[in-house]
């Protein structure tokens, strides 16, 4: 069994882009031996990076617009304006 743990709050909403990106794109060691984009990883091993990739891009998509309602002052959980908004 393998468990995997990543903490999204360690990382900016940057970081989280670009590794959701470098998940679905070819790895370093692919980059590296000068494997075509056809030849990368298959079946279960992308199945799982894809899996992967998902819930990080979700983690930065929900963090972007959490940000976005806060600078406009809107509470996330109610969705109503703050007051003086």
């Amino acid at each position: 069994m393998l468990t995997i743990r990543l903490d999204p709050g360690r990382l900016s909403t940057d970081e989280l882009t670009n590794l959701g990106r470098a998940l679905r794109q070819r790895c370093a060691a692919c980059i590296e031996a000068d494997v075509p984009d056809a030849c990368r990883h298959e079946g279960d091993v992308r199945a799982v990076l894809d899996l992967v990739a998902d819930a990080v891009e979700r983690e930065a998509h929900q963090r972007r617009r959490r940000r976005a309602a806060e600078s406009l002052a809107v509470d996330p959980a109610s969705g109503e304006w703050g007051a003086g908004a």
